[in-house]
Formats: C-alpha cells, structure tokens, sequence
C-alpha cells in the first residue's frame, strides 16, 4: 500500500493524467464526434458533468483500485487545529486575492475575469435543473477532485522532499498554472498558496477542499447576484 511518505513522481504524473489530461481528451473527441463543440449549451450542459466524471473515475481507477490509497493517505484526517480556524481562513484568503487582482489589473490596465464564466452560463438559457446540477458539479465535485490531485497527491510529493513551506509555494503556483487563463491566475494564485497554506497548517485536505467548496459556490453565488 501507499502513502504520502511514498508518493513517486510516476505517481503524480499519473494522477494528473488520470485526473486531468485524460479527461479533456475525452471531452475534446465527445465534441468533435457529436459536434457538440457547435452549440454551447449542449457543451454546457454536458461537457462540465463529462469532465468531473471522467476525472473521477480516473482517480479512482488509479489511486483507489490502483495503489490502493486511503482517503488518510490523500490527507482527509482529523485536522491537527480546529476547523473554526476557517472562519478568518476562508475570508483573508478570498479578500487578499480580489486585493491583488484588483492592484495588478488596474496597473496593467486587465479586465478581472472574476465570474464571466458562470455569468456566460447562467446567461445562456439553460434550464434551471441543468443549471443546479452544473453548479452542483462545479462548486462540489470539481472542487473535491482538484483537492485531491493538488493538496493530496502533489503536497503530499513536495513535502516530504523540500518541507511543508516550500511544497506550500511550488504546489500553490501549479496549481495557478492549471487555470491557464492570466486574469484568472490572477485571483488562483494568492488564493492558492492561502488554501495550501492552511492544508499544511491544518494537516488536512479535507480542510482545503471546505476553503474550495466555499469559494466556488462564493464565486457562483456573486455572479448569480450580479446578473439580478
């Protein structure tokens, strides 16, 4: 059986493919085999459900069946502190990131990309039901498989080799990387390195993947507002 103490680059690797490469490729030939990729709403409404599980099913498929990995191995214990430590965790993050991203936009003249994405959604005439469960995928289940691949598997890499401080940084930036688009790194990045943060403070995934489920829905919640 493995545990963080033995988690191999191999490993990493695969739980990325697995987790995320794989799927996008199953996405990407669903939508040129369908010709899905010609309507948005149908790449909507089933390409975000597709995704999460594809992804979930790699996972599991690796880490669970695979090598046999527990949810204490990926970090989901008993935190070490009180998960009331949320409470100011979860606001100083998201307050420090919309700080910086509005700092560096208004410096280099960007426009934030904040929740264009789901305002696109929500405003794409999608019905309600559809729009529930792709919330649901979206602020729940993308969420926790991201905390498993980020603050599981790839912290747990990096902080058995170069200590929890700098395995904090380097998975925090990765993580960044992931989202591709600049203005939405923008906002990742410092929420990141706070969310991977408090996982080491906590000594808990379970932890972070509360901070990420909260900002997402956060997130979701604002742009569901601004649209009224």
């Amino acid at each position: 059986m493995d545990n963080p103490s033995s988690f191999s680059l191999g490993l990493v690797l695969k739980t990325f493919f697995f987790g995320s490469i794989l799927p996008v490729v199953i996405l990407v030939s669903w939508m040129l085999c369908t010709g899905a990729l010609k309507a948005s709403n149908t790449v909507i409404m089933l390409g975000v459900p597709l995704f999460a599980l594809a992804s979930a099913l790699g996972l599991w498929w690796l880490l669970g069946k695979r090598h046999h990995l527990t949810w204490a191995d990926l970090g989901f214990v008993r935190p070490r502190r009180s998960l009331w430590h949320l409470l100011w965790g979860i606001p100083v993050a998201m307050i420090l990131s919309v700080t910086i991203v509005g700092l560096v936009s208004t410096g280099l003249g960007l426009k934030p990309a904040g929740g264009e994405q789901t305002k696109q959604i929500i405003e794409s005439g999608i019905s309600l039901p559809v729009l529930l469960i792709i919330a649901v995928v979206a602020d729940l289940v993308i969420p926790f498989l991201e905390e498993v691949m980020f603050r599981g598997v790839l912290f747990g890499f990096f902080r058995t080799r170069i200590g929890a401080v700098k395995a904090v940084l380097v998975a925090g930036v990765i993580f960044a990387l992931f989202h591709v688009q600049p203005t939405i790194m923008l906002y990742v990045l410092p929420w990141g390195l706070a969310v991977t943060a408090m996982r080491a403070w906590l000594d808990s995934t379970g932890a972070s993947c509360i901070m990420h489920v909260f900002n997402n829905t956060a997130v979701t919640a604002i742009a569901v507002v601004s649209l009224q």
